[in-house]
């Protein structure tokens, strides 16, 4: 029976190899940053309570469905 060696999921950018978690981390980022631009336009992030506890939340709930869209079961 042969060992299988797992590896880490890497992205190739830029010619530096990065961990997968960074990518979906700084793609779940740039999402609440998007979102929160979103709800300015539309001028509901005025009526939003505890703003950095929603926006962080809503990074996290990107990267998590991002993680396990590319890498989940």
């Amino acid at each position: 029976m042969a060992v299988m060696q797992a590896a880490a999921p890497t992205f190739s950018l830029f010619g530096a190899f990065f961990p997968a978690w960074l990518v979906c981390a700084v793609a779940g980022i740039v999402g609440a940053l998007s979102l929160r631009v979103a709800f300015s336009v539309i001028q509901l992030d005025d009526g939003i309570p505890f703003k950095l506890l929603t926006y962080t939340c809503a990074a996290l709930a990107i990267d998590c469905g991002l993680w396990l869209l590319l890498f989940g079961p």
